[in-house]
């Protein structure tokens, strides 16, 4: 029964290599994580902005959070409703249609923000798609499944791409041209390997957008409706399970849970022009409750894996601005109930006491750049 237990909680590892024929080309980036090492981001970074979103309504657990113009969006699942803040802070309103009817989601899966058509979307458990203005004004419902058993996640790539994750029963992502009705399945869904959350699965930037999922440690690049390839693959060298053995032996693979240290489970998934940040899931060996997350900053350009397995506050980075910086989400709690302090924590620390937050304050929107 601990083994069963344990092969559920750790899924697998397994590279998928037959997305399409593109995807052996010769832009895929090896990126190698060092699990050991713990990175300081103390003299790395520059806070631009500290928004304290206010209490009037309180926050709970925080699945998501996405800025767009100039406000910011949260998906608290404690309540099930969408937040809406502005760039100081100010509670805007809350969407909170929750229900059976035609129009109404039963539980907030996730949600995106359609940048091309003004539009904040949110998917509910079943698969249907609520369609509300920045402003929280209904404006439709997409009734339409995708063919998913299970849809978990979207992004608007283009005015016309629309990329949607899902739990199978054959794929894990469907891609769809909504101008001209071509679209396609990747990436065949396998269950051992796939049936876990990803919080942030996708990261758009111009034209086209990454995208990872369950216990798969490739990170797919989509950049046309038919255009599915890896992009990086992130190797945690003696830490991770040969894919092969995950395959043809599953039992001796979970036993190599038993006696070491096994990374894997991307997920938080952010890009821009300098820097690729994700995180992943530590299981410890022989303990399967004992699972940390850390946290992966990847320079393009100098090649450098930055692994971190203190947060410093910081991490997850919830989403970036259109300006290439980091927006994180920190409790005050968090900060307040840590010992002694340096670097970023302290000036979070010297702000929440300055303009006299409390731990039961609701968290703080951090800007951030790395120097």
């Amino acid at each position: 029964m601990k083994i069963s237990i344990l092969f559920m909680v750790v899924l697998g590892v397994f590279f998928t290599s037959c997305v399409n024929q593109s995807e052996k080309g010769n832009s895929l980036v090896n990126i190698r994580v060092n699990v050991n090492q713990n990175a300081n981001l103390d003299k790395q970074v520059t806070i631009q902005k500290i928004v304290p979103l206010d209490s009037t309504v309180p926050i709970g657990k925080v699945r998501k959070l996405s800025v767009y113009d100039d406000h910011y969006y949260l998906l608290d699942k404690s309540s099930d409703e969408i937040l809406c803040y502005d760039e100081n802070g100010h509670f805007k309103f809350k969407i909170s249609d929750k229900g059976k009817g035609p129009s109404e989601y039963i539980a907030i899966q996730s949600f995106f923000v359609d940048p091309f058509h003004h539009r904040l979307n949110i998917i509910s458990v079943g698969g249907k798609v609520l369609k509300y203005t920045p402003d929280g004004t209904p404006e439709g419902v997409q009734t339409d499944s995708v063919g998913f058993k299970m849809v978990m996640n979207a992004a608007q790539l283009t005015s016309d791409l629309t990329a949607y994750y899902g739990l199978g029963p054959k794929y894990n992502l469907y891609v769809r041209n909504q101008s001209t009705g071509e679209s396609h399945y990747f990436i065949p869904f396998i269950e051992s390997r796939d049936m876990s959350f990803s919080s942030k699965a996708f990261a758009v930037g111009n034209g086209s957008a990454l995208f990872c999922h369950g216990s798969n440690d490739s990170i797919y690049e989509i950049s046309t409706v038919n255009n599915v390839k890896a992009r990086y693959y992130v190797d945690f060298g003696a830490n991770r399970i040969d894919p092969e053995l995950y395959q043809t032996s599953p039992g001796a693979a979970i036993k190599i849970y038993q006696h070491k240290n096994v990374a894997t489970k991307l997920d938080n998934l952010n890009d821009t022009p300098n820097f690729l940040l994700f995180s992943y899931l530590m299981f410890h060996k022989n303990d399967a409750r004992n699972v940390s997350t850390q946290f992966v900053m990847y320079d393009k350009a100098k090649k450098n894996v930055l692994n971190f397995q203190q947060n410093c506050g910081l991490f997850p980075v919830r989403d970036v601005t259109d300006k290439k910086a980091f927006i994180s989400l920190v409790s005050p709690v968090q900060i307040l109930s840590d010992g002694q302090k340096d670097g970023v924590e302290k000036q979070l620390s010297d702000y929440i006491k300055k303009h006299h937050i409390n731990e039961e304050s609701n968290p703080l929107v951090v800007v951030w750049k790395m120097r």
